[in-house]
């Protein structure tokens, strides 16, 4: 049996005047991905203005607004609200984002000591 042949590899793509520079034909992501990495940059630094003058005009310390994020998560859960709900309100997709971001809390721990003394030892401590 004779062994398969195999198609010529493609060659690669002739750079032209409008693809020759910094960005070839065979990448035009890279140009749109340098692109939005500078508008996300550009965002983020927009978001930390906003969120610095909110700290200031509310006479908060100055946090980050991603412990802001993990400070919220912890609050949703020590108000009772359902894990599934602070994952909307985060917009995180998957549950498990939303778990990272809680932190049990001295209160949280209190109770469920509390909880679990009656069912270890048959009375309430």
């Amino acid at each position: 049996m004779a062994a398969p042949t195999r198609a010529p590899a493609a060659a690669p793509s002739q750079a032209t005047p409008a693809t020759s520079g910094l960005v070839s034909r065979t990448a035009p992501a890279t140009r749109t991905s340098v692109r939005d990495q500078a508008r996300r940059s550009h965002r983020r630094t927009e978001v930390r203005k906003v969120w610095k003058s909110i700290l200031k005009q509310a006479s908060v310390r100055d946090v980050r607004v991603h412990d802001a994020r993990h400070t919220a998560a912890t609050l949703l859960i020590e108000q009772g609200v359902n894990i599934r709900v602070g994952q909307r309100v985060l917009g995180h997709t998957r549950v498990a984002t939303t778990e990272r971001y809680t932190h049990v809390s001295t209160p949280l721990m209190r109770d469920a000591g509390q909880r679990l003394a009656p069912a270890l030892w048959g009375h309430p401590q």
